[in-house]
């Protein structure tokens, strides 16, 4: 699925070891990459962004997972960071020395998000 609905390079070995900002990780699509992302040797570092919510992002991706079908030991994986943040506010709602150690990473960004209307009124 992800590969079908992807543009852009691919992230391989050529690309070295890289950090990837990842918003919208506890949808449906989101789920599916940051799974795959887990399994990528050339990602060290995987900042998962999402809103805050009455449930823990972890509790959350949890849940996700595991109505998707997939291996939640995936997000016992060292590589992931979870965090709550605001993509409208400054330094994205986060510590000042966290948004550095996201800017100074070797960061490749993924904004999985999409609008769900149920009824148009």
């Amino acid at each position: 699925m992800i590969a079908q609905y992807s543009i852009g390079p691919s992230i391989g070995p050529s690309v070295g070891l890289s950090a990837v900002l990842l918003t919208g990780s506890t949808g449906h699509l989101g789920c599916h990459l940051l799974a795959s992302l887990t399994n990528n040797p050339a990602i060290h570092r995987i900042y998962a962004l999402n809103r805050s919510k009455n449930l823990s992002v972890e509790e959350r991706h949890r849940e996700r997972f595991r109505a998707a079908g997939l291996d939640h030991d995936n997000l016992k994986s060292n590589k992931i960071r979870y965090f709550e943040g605001d993509l409208s506010a400054g330094n994205l709602g986060l510590s000042k020395e966290l948004y550095d150690e996201v800017c100074d990473s070797q960061l490749h960004s993924c904004v999985v998000s999409f609008v769900l209307r149920f009824n148009n009124r």
